[in-house]
């Protein structure tokens, strides 16, 4: 009876995850952070967009079932848009706390962002061809590294291309569940100075600012806070805090 009773205790202290992976992106660019969770003794679900749901509100409804499934104690995990999904779903998701790398939150400038929110979209977008700019594959650096990305529908992509120019439609104050939040200070698509205020008004957040400043190893990018150890060990600390 004590040994049942002791695995049925550690079994309901197991911390469990679910990895949003942002629309149009590969598994692949989130394996660094699954491993590190996966490492650390956390349950790990995974969610992945298919490339056929023709909006934003097809995504939340999505995320919404997948959720559901789940146990009620399961914190959420995204970055950049996936991020942005779930700050846009969180009003209405049952969840212990989210934790966010790089949400997309509020109109951004730049050369890069400026090159992206003007790119033409046809029928759909194969994320999986390089999206040149200055010379330079603009989808790698978004999402760090050589991971190419998958394919969105083309309604999606322009409901996300427009956040770029507008923000995203969110209501932070309705946002109940604690939010973590990670940020680069050398991300462009996501930069501190458009994130840090306007996630002020989330009622519950603790905001980690990573870079040379915090004596990281760098200010870093979008793409690279998925793959910077130190952001990934702080990312485990913030889904196995009770």
């Amino acid at each position: 009876m004590l040994l049942g009773w002791l695995m049925a205790t550690a079994l309901a202290s197991t911390p469990s995850a679910l990895v949003v992976v942002s629309p149009g992106m590969e598994r692949m660019a989130f394996q660094p952070l699954i491993d590190e969770l996966v490492a650390s003794s956390i349950d790990v679900r995974i969610l992945r967009f298919g490339c056929d749901l023709p909006g934003v509100d097809a995504h939340l409804s999505r995320l919404d079932e997948v959720v559901r499934a789940g146990a009620e104690d399961e914190v959420l995990v995204a970055h950049g848009y996936g991020a942005t999904l779930l700050l846009l779903g969180a009003e209405h998701l049952p969840t212990r706390r989210l934790v966010l790398l790089a949400p997309v939150v509020g109109p951004v400038q730049g050369p890069l962002v400026d090159h992206l929110s003007a790119l033409p979209i046809g029928l759909s977008l194969d994320l999986g061809e390089a999206l040149l700019w200055r010379e330079m594959d603009a989808w790698a650096l978004m999402v760090g590294g050589s991971h190419r990305g998958r394919c969105v529908s083309a309604e999606a992509a322009r409901e996300a291309q427009a956040w770029l120019r507008t923000g995203p439609p969110l209501h932070l104050l309705q946002v109940s569940s604690p939010v973590w939040l990670g940020v680069g200070a050398g991300d462009e698509v996501s930069p501190l100075e458009v994130v840090v205020p306007m996630t002020r008004a989330l009622p519950a957040r603790t905001l980690v600012r990573f870079g040379i400043n915090r004596f990281d190893a760098a200010d870093f990018s979008h793409g690279e806070l998925l793959e910077s150890p130190q952001v990934l060990r702080a990312v485990r600390q913030a889904v196995a805090r009770p």
